[in-house]
C-alpha cells in the first residue's frame, strides 16, 4: 500500500479525534448536572487533558520507535475508545477524570503520529485536508451530541457511546494497516537532541495556536459585552470565525502545491493580522465580522503548513520527536493565550481584547513565514497527495 492510499484511514483518525472535545462542550451542563458538578469544573477536564495530550505529544517519537507508528496509532485509538466508554458510563467525577487524561494521552499521540506521518510522506494538499478532518469531526460531534441529549435520557451517555464505537472502528482499521505506517528513522535514543536549533519552529505553534484559540475562546465575549452586539448575531459571526478557518484548510487542499509553503505562511500571518486589527478597529458590526472571516481564513493554513515542512527544516530522522513536541508548544500556546485575556480582561476590561490578538498576530508574521526556508519550500512542494 502507498502512503497515498493510506491518507483515508488518516483523515478518518483525524475525523474521530476532533469529535470527543467539540462533544463534551455541548454535553457538559448535562454532565455536570447528572455528577453533582459545578458549571465551572469543566476548567478541571480541560486541564487534565492537556496534560495528557502534551505528555503523549513529547513522547511520540520514542514511542514510534520503540514498537512503530502504527502500533502506537492502535494502542491510542483503543485507549481513545475505551475512555470514551468511561465516559459514557462514568458513575462519579473521580472516574470521569481519570478517563479525560487517559483520552488526552491517545489523542496526543494519534495527533503527533498521523502529523509526523503525512508530513514526511505527502503533500500540503494532504496535509490542508487532513487539518480540515479535524474540522470536519468537530463540526459532526456537536450535531450528533445536541440530537441525543434532546431526544433521549441520559443523551450524554449515549453521545459519547456513539463515539466510542466511532473510534474503536478507526482503532480496527488502525490494526488492519498497522505494517503500512513507516516507521521513524533515526538513532534509537536521539531522542534528546531533537530540540536542538528548534527554539523558533516551537515558538511560532505557540503563536499559530494562541491566536487561533485566543480568538475561538473570546471573540464571543467581546462582541456582546464590548461592542454590545446582539447575542444571536455575536454567535453567528463567531460561527463565521470556525467555519472560514475549516474552509481555509479545505481552500488549502484544493489549491495543494500551487502555492509554496512560505508564500501561504505569509498570506495566512498577514490576512490574520489585518483581521485582528480590523476588530480592534470595528467601526461598524459588519467590519467586524470581516474580521473574524479574514482571522479565520488567515490562521487556517499556518500550522498544517508549517508542520508539512517541519522534516525538511530538522531532517526526516528528527521529525517524529520535533511533530510532537510542535504539538506540545502548540498545547502550551492554545492555554497561555486565552489564559492571559483572561487574567488582562479582569484587570483592564474587555476592550483590551482585540489589542491582545493584534500583539500576538503581528509577533506571529515577524516569526512565522521565515520558518519556510528556502531549503523547506524546495523540498516539499513535489510530493504528490
Amino acid at each position: 500500500m502507498t502512503a497515498g492510499r493510506i491518507l483515508p484511514l488518516a483523515f478518518a483518525g483525524f475525523i474521530a479525534l476532533g469529535m470527543p472535545k467539540a462533544a463534551e462542550g455541548v454535553a457538559w451542563p448535562s454532565m455536570a448536572d447528572d455528577l453533582g458538578q459545578r458549571l465551572g469544573a469543566l476548567g478541571w477536564l480541560v486541564a487534565v487533558h492537556i496534560v495528557g495530550y502534551f505528555l503523549a505529544s513529547i513522547a511520540n517519537g520514542e514511542v514510534s520507535r520503540r514498537i512503530g507508528t502504527g502500533s502506537a496509532l492502535v494502542v491510542a485509538g483503543v485507549t481513545a475508545s475505551v475512555s470514551l466508554i468511561g465516559f459514557a458510563i462514568t458513575p462519579n467525577w473521580s472516574l470521569l477524570l481519570i478517563a479525560t487524561v487517559f483520552l488526552g494521552l491517545a489523542g496526543g499521540l494519534i495527533d503527533a503520529g498521523i502529523n509526523a506521518h503525512v508530513a514526511l510522506h505527502q503533500s500540503a494538499r494532504a496535509m490542508g485536508l487532513l487539518h480540515a478532518s479535524f474540522g470536519l469531526g468537530a463540526t459532526l460531534a456537536p450535531l450528533l451530541m445536541t440530537w441525543l441529549i434532546t431526544s433521549y435520557d441520559d443523551g450524554w451517555r449515549w453521545g459519547f457511546a456513539v463515539l466510542a464505537v466511532v473510534q474503536f472502528g478507526v482503532a480496527a482499521a488502525f490494526w488492519v494497516q498497522r505494517d503500512r505506517w513507516q516507521a521513524p528513522t533515526g538513532e534509537q535514543h536521539g531522542a534528546h537532541r531533537s530540540l536542538e536549533g528548534t527554539a523558533p519552529l516551537l515558538a511560532s505553534f505557540v503563536l499559530i495556536t494562541g491566536l487561533e484559540t485566543g480568538t475561538g475562546t473570546w471573540a464571543f465575549t467581546f462582541l456582546t459585552e464590548e461592542l454590545e452586539i446582539a447575542t444571536g448575531r455575536a454567535g453567528l459571526y463567531v460561527t463565521a470565525f470556525f467555519g472560514c478557518f475549516t474552509a481555509g484548510r479545505v481552500l488549502m487542499g484544493i489549491i495543494g502545491d500551487r502555492l509554496t509553503p512560505r508564500s501561504y505562511l505569509t498570506i495566512g500571518a498577514a490576512a490574520s493580522l489585518i483581521g485582528t486589527i480590523t476588530l480592534l478597529w470595528s467601526p461598524a458590526e459588519w467590519v467586524t465580522a470581516i474580521g473574524l472571516v479574514l482571522t479565520g481564513l488567515g490562521v487556517a493554513p499556518l500550522f498544517p503548513v508549517l508542520m508539512l515542512v517541519t522534516p525538511s527544516i530538522v531532517g526526516p530522522e528528527r521529525a517524529h520527536d520535533v511533530v510532537g513536541y510542535e504539538l506540545g508548544a502548540a498545547v502550551i500556546g492554545g492555554a497561555l493565550v486565552p489564559a492571559l485575556i483572561g487574567i488582562l480582561v479582569d484587570t483592564v476590561g474587555t476592550n483590551v481584547i482585540p489589542t491582545v490578538l493584534v500583539i500576538v498576530a503581528v509577533t506571529q508574521l515577524v516569526v512565522v513565514p521565515g520558518r519556510a526556508s528556502g531549503r523547506a519550500s524546495e523540498a516539499t512542494v513535489g510530493r504528490d497527495a
